[in-house]
């Protein structure tokens, strides 16, 4: 029963997206965007949209009543997939991504991940882990986002990652990286 049985939290998404997915598919998409993720710390992010565990202002809200559920930009409900992709910051980014790459990013690209393309996993994940964490820091100091204070963290964080991978010597990455770093300029 396990082996036919799509996870509850998968379900979720596919009810959101709209997706209908094979079991190879939610495989593949735990294989790409997870087990293949090399920084652990991005591995178990994904690991945590995937499962819908992400803690977001509409999952926090449920526990501290004192939270509210609403985005300090959009004025709507933030939610996993706002937060990711809808919110005006996250879709302001995703669309620069978009012409950096010359590839387009839909909100189950971004979630679930390419079947085949490394690369676009990587930078998915990357920038969907940026915007997380600089929501994290954001509502640790009790300050609202923008974009050109995102901006100026993720540029901050792609000349982190840049010397980390030209350390490792990995040229897949630090050329995407190097490709970013035009946009946080």
């Amino acid at each position: 029963i396990e082996k036919e049985a799509i996870p509850v939290t998968l379900s979720k998404w596919t009810q959101k997206l709209n997706e209908e997915l094979t079991d190879n598919q939610i495989n593949q998409i735990f294989i790409n965007k997870v087990v293949k993720i090399k920084e652990m710390k991005i591995a178990e992010f994904n690991f945590k949209i995937l499962h819908y565990i992400l803690a977001t202002k509409s999952i926090v809200s449920k526990w501290d009543t004192s939270v509210s559920d609403t985005c300090e930009i959009c004025h709507t409900k933030e939610d996993i997939l706002h937060l990711i992709y809808e919110c005006n910051l996250a879709n302001r980014t995703w669309k620069i991504i978009e012409k950096i790459f010359n590839v387009p990013l839909s909100k189950t690209v971004v979630i679930f991940g390419h079947h085949s393309d490394k690369k676009l996993n990587y930078i998915t994940s990357f920038i969907s882990f940026t915007l997380y964490k600089y929501w994290l820091i954001r509502n640790e100091e009790k300050q609202n986002r923008n974009i050109l204070d995102f901006k100026q963290f993720l540029k901050y964080e792609v000349k982190q990652k840049i010397e980390v991978y030209k350390l490792l010597n990995d040229s897949d990455i630090l050329n995407i990286l190097q490709l970013l770093s035009g946009y946080t300029t």
